[in-house]
C-alpha cells in the first residue's frame, strides 16, 4: 500500500489487516492520528494504539 491511499481514513476509526514479519495475517482497530513516511522504512499509519507498516497492510476499511 503506498503512502497516499490510506490518507482518506485520517481522523477515523478503522480495522487494518496486516502481515507480521512472520507472514501471519493479524486483525485489529485503531484510530489514525497521522500517516508518516521514515525516508529509509517507507511509509506508517500513526494509530492511537499501534504503529504499524504500509508495507504490511493487506486492508483498510473504516469501522460502522
Amino acid at each position: 500500500m503506498y503512502i497516499h491511499d490510506p490518507k482518506r481514513f485520517l481522523g477515523m476509526k478503522v480495522v487494518v489487516t496486516y502481515r507480521d514479519r512472520f507472514g501471519h495475517l493479524h486483525t485489529t482497530s485503531l484510530y489514525v492520528h497521522d500517516i508518516a513516511y521514515v525516508p529509509i522504512y517507507g511509509g506508517y499509519l500513526v494509530g492511537d494504539l499501534d504503529d504499524i507498516w504500509l508495507d504490511q497492510v493487506t486492508v483498510i476499511s473504516p469501522m460502522t
